[in-house]
């Protein structure tokens, strides 16, 4: 009895150690796709997204966090190609998998990605009046979660200022964006392209305030910016 009892907690041990060594490779995959994504080598993304999904399918299923991001890598990679139908089911997809699972509000970070995402689905469609919402919501969530000095923050007030801006409120946007650039400054003063990036949209906004000399101020800094990255 004492050898079974041994040999059952020795298999019970390595099958644990197993399904670590698992879901160790799965995660390392799974970045791999998020860094083909980013980088636009969407189609390869797009097909290790997909085997993954189909590997999960055919399993017990993966984490949901795995998941959904698989899902959300694969909707911004068919958004860079311009399927916007397929980006938009693939949006949905994850917002659904995710109100689907038990405990999934315990995953409040990730709420808040996949609600951005489709408030940038609609910002990219113009369709400004439904993202703006969403995109003001999902910026709520993340201050909540990571507070006022973070990266996601920055993007959350770039993607509202585009917002502001394309539906003629010209003060609201320079706002936005003017936080924006703060934010970026102050914990990614390395990254330039994405302060080049806060200029130009700040020297856009004081064009259509028709303050021309400001606007050539945060022109000439954003291609300084640019100059200096590139």
């Amino acid at each position: 009895m004492r050898s079974l009892g041994l040999t059952v907690l020795l298999f019970l041990y390595v099958s644990n150690l197993f399904g670590e060594l698992d879901t160790l490779s799965l995660r390392k995959q799974f970045l791999q796709v998020q860094q083909l994504s980013l980088s636009a080598d969407c189609n390869s993304a797009v097909a290790l997204a997909k085997r993954l999904l189909s590997e999960g399918n055919d399993t017990a299923g993966f984490p949901i966090d795995i998941t959904v991001g698989l899902q959300l890598a694969l909707g911004d990679c068919e958004l860079e190609e311009g399927h916007y139908s397929l980006a938009k089911r693939r949006y949905d997809q994850a917002l659904q998998q995710l109100q689907e699972v038990p405990g999934s509000e315990d995953t409040p970070l990730l709420h808040a990605e996949v609600i951005h995402k489709l408030g940038n689905y609609h910002l990219e469609t113009k369709e400004y009046g439904l993202a703006i919402p969403l995109l003001e919501k999902a910026l709520e969530m993340r201050k909540t979660i990571l507070g006022m000095w973070h990266p996601k923050i920055a993007d959350s007030y770039v993607n509202l200022g585009i917002c502001a801006q394309a539906s003629g409120d010209f003060d609201q946007a320079l706002d936005y964006h003017q936080q924006a650039l703060t934010i970026r400054t102050d914990l990614i003063p390395e990254q330039l392209p994405k302060l080049a990036q806060c200029q130009n949209n700040i020297g856009l906004c004081y064009d259509d305030q028709q303050n021309f000399e400001a606007s050539k101020r945060a022109y000439r800094a954003a291609l300084a910016g640019y100059e200096k990255a590139y």
